[in-house]
């Protein structure tokens, strides 16, 4: 058998890459994050690495490759069938797609029991339950990214050009924009009235705009055409140095804008607990609570890192974590007898108390 080439890799080296750079990149991440409040990382070995470069890829390839895929897989498999109406049925069915799997990718990231059990100040279509509107767009957004191609496929075996055109007109179009336009308008209604999604928004729109970034996708393109020039090997290592600048470009616009938007347990750092500690002597510069059944206890913090020696917790100036950089302070943890932590129920700190 003759040797494979060096750039065909077997299912196991691939994973086993991919894994790679998931670690790395989410170790890249938290060092970002934790150095810009003074936190130097010395844990090398941490599996919450892989889960935090997860959860970067995953929303930079929503963003990217999500809509780029979507049109590129819709255009082909209605080239291939002969379906009417091409750039109608393809526009349509692409942003079917992008909306249902898009917002699919916001929820389980972003939205946390809170959100779902939220009632909203203002009802969409009579309806003011966050949750019951989000199962409806699912549903919808599912509808008309997967139901309404098998629906126009049946229509299309009918044979009968004169009949086909005008289902197609009266039956499928209107159901392919209409799910479209009432999951959008039900989308926005609903996530315009959570007080965190406009804040996202306006500071991770840096991000998204660098994970959009389609020049490295032209510039590819250009290389892969210019193959066969002379010395054209010499674009490749200026490819290189471009995904390398916004790879880290990307990854630090994440950490100042969105990385602090998502929970702790989900690849982010947004604090799910309050912590309230229990030590011999108070600790200066720290509030004191009394907590039920123990007594007084160093409290309320909310635990930012920890390590094998200290834990690292912020107290003030936690409604200004989506914001900017709050203050830290170091508890060693020989000095703590007990830890107690309560889940927290009102949003905060990507809500502000009181909203």
């Amino acid at each position: 058998m003759p040797p494979q080439p060096w750039y065909r890799l077997t299912l196991l080296e691939t994973a086993t890459l991919f894994v790679g750079y998931l670690y790395v990149t989410g170790y890249y991440v938290d060092a970002v994050f934790l150095g810009n409040l003074g936190v130097q990382i010395r844990e090398l070995v941490r599996l919450d690495y892989i889960r935090i470069g997860f959860v970067f890829t995953l929303l930079s390839l929503t963003v990217t490759a999500l809509p780029i895929g979507a049109f590129i897989l819709t255009a082909n498999v209605r080239r291939s069938s002969k379906l009417p109406h091409f750039y109608v049925g393809l526009v349509g069915n692409s942003l079917n797609t992008i909306v249902a799997l898009g917002y699919l990718v916001f929820l389980a990231v972003f939205v946390t029991r809170y959100e779902t059990n939220l009632v909203l100040p203002n009802s969409i279509l009579g309806e003011s339950r966050f949750q019951n509107l989000m199962a409806f767009v699912i549903v919808l957004s599912i509808f008309g990214m997967a139901v309404v191609p098998v629906l126009e496929r049946l229509i299309f075996r009918i044979g009968r050009k004169s009949l086909v055109k005008w289902l197609f007109i009266l039956v499928v179009e209107p159901l392919r924009f209409g799910t479209l336009l009432i999951s959008c308008l039900i989308i926005f209604a609903s996530l315009s009235q959570l007080p965190w999604v406009g804040a996202l928004l306006h500071t991770g729109f840096i991000y998204i705009m660098v994970a959009t970034t389609t020049g490295v996708l032209v510039a590819a393109a250009w290389a892969r055409w210019i193959r066969r020039a002379p010395r054209s090997w010499v674009v490749y290592p200026l490819i290189g140095f471009g995904l390398m600048a916004l790879y880290f470009f990307a990854i630090t616009t994440y950490v100042l804008g969105t990385y602090t938007f998502i929970p702790i347990n989900r690849g982010g750092r947004l604090p799910l607990t309050t912590a309230y500690l229990k030590t011999e002597k108070p600790i200066p510069g720290l509030p004191i609570a009394w907590y039920p059944d123990v007594g007084w206890v160093t409290g309320p913090l909310y635990i930012i890192e920890e390590n094998d020696d200290s834990i690292y917790v912020g107290s003030r100036g936690m409604e200004n974590w989506t914001t900017r950089f709050i203050s830290l302070q170091a508890i060693r943890k020989d000095k703590i007898d007990y830890r107690f932590l309560d889940r927290i129920e009102d949003g905060f700190p990507r809500i502000a108390r009181g909203k």
